[in-house]
């Protein structure tokens, strides 16, 4: 008796463990596999977030912060073309800029831009560039390009665009200049 059910729990078992293979045929850890793993350091960082809100904890550790980033890399790096892996990419462009990691942000946001041309949060992308080239990188040359991406992009609403433009205009001004700029442009009002 005690062998019947030894052998029951035994195949019950594999039967549960069959439907949750963790890698294909050919060695790469399956899709599936893969977003549980992003599921998990996601939810994790969640966590840690709320921690910090509730002021449990100082800040979000470095290392909770990496497992993520090589989560969403790992599906990446095996699904490349995966519209998943575009999302993926996003979300490592985001947590390069909260560790200041503003370079290998912009490096994956350019990846992203490239592979994924058609990416519904491009324009967050290519606004999230530009800020960090203006503001983190003070590059004006490349903040000017990608300001000029979004300002390029079909169905652009009219106050974006006027933000927009007027940025590219302050840029390189002075303190001063950039008062007199807005005291002109409120006065037209």
């Amino acid at each position: 008796m005690f062998k019947l059910i030894v052998f029951i729990a035994a195949v019950a078992l594999m039967v549960s463990c069959a439907g949750t293979k963790t890698e294909n045929s050919d060695g790469k850890p399956t899709v599936e596999k893969l977003k549980s793993d992003i599921q998990m350091s996601d939810d994790s960082l969640k966590i840690y977030y709320q921690q910090v809100m509730n002021n449990q904890i100082e800040s979000v550790p470095n290392d909770a912060i990496q497992k993520t980033i090589d989560a969403h890399l790992s599906f990446y790096h095996f699904y490349p073309k995966d519209e998943f892996a575009a999302e993926c990419l996003d979300k490592v462009h985001q947590l390069y800029i909260q560790q200041k990691l503003y370079v290998k942000s912009v490096e994956i946001a350019d990846t992203l831009l490239a592979e994924f041309p058609k990416y519904k949060g491009k324009k967050d992308v290519l606004y999230s560039v530009a800020t960090t080239y203006d503001f983190m990188l003070n590059d004006a040359v490349n903040a000017k390009k990608y300001y000029e991406k979004i300002l390029a992009m079909p169905k652009l609403d009219k106050e974006t665009k006027e933000n927009i433009s007027t940025r590219i205009k302050l840029m390189g001004m002075s303190l001063d200049e950039m008062i007199e700029f807005q005291n002109k442009k409120n006065s037209k009002k």
